[in-house]
């Protein structure tokens, strides 16, 4: 007579839903984990997008202001990819800014010199001089926008007044 035959272990069955579920497990667990280390990833690089921006917008925003809208004389011009500001009795020497769309960069030339103020992701630069008569609005409405090359992108649209000479 042979001894009775005891079941010990597990069966293939028992191994592969375990096997299925620690996996659900752990791919749900990375997923947690890596959600937040993604979306501060995505917080970085709008916050440094942001900066440039603001950077660029506050010399623009300085020189507009100091820019004299002229009735009869040279005034301010603006167009795409170009912003060009003359010279003044506030300040003795014109202004340009110059988007290059290949780089995405924007850069300022004054008095012969030139400074980089977006080295990379601009993507739109649109000044447009602006003269109502009706509101009395004189200045530059400021349409900048750009992207990261991970595809964060920023939109910024911003009136500046100048100086009203006539």
């Amino acid at each position: 007579m042979s001894a009775p035959r005891t079941k010990a272990g597990f069966s293939l069955i028992e191994l592969l839903v375990a096997g299925l579920a620690t996996g659900i497990l752990a791919l749900t667990v990375g997923l947690i984990l890596l959600m937040p280390s993604k979306s501060m990833s995505v917080n970085a690089e709008y916050a440094e997008l942001r900066r440039d921006l603001a950077v660029a917008v506050r010399f623009i925003a300085k020189d507009v202001r100091n820019a004299e809208y002229s009735y009869d004389g040279e005034t301010i011009v603006g167009g795409t990819n170009t912003l060009y500001l003359p010279d003044t009795e506030y300040r003795a020497h014109s202004i340009q800014y110059t988007r290059n769309p290949a780089e995405g960069s924007l850069t300022r030339t004054a008095a012969g010199a030139s400074r980089v103020l977006i080295d990379q992701g601009l993507t739109v630069f649109n000044p447009l001089e602006v003269n109502s008569a009706t509101s009395g609005m004189k200045g530059v409405m400021l349409h900048l926008e750009m992207q990261s090359a991970s595809g964060v992108s920023i939109v910024d649209k911003t009136f500046i007044h100048t100086r009203d000479v006539q």
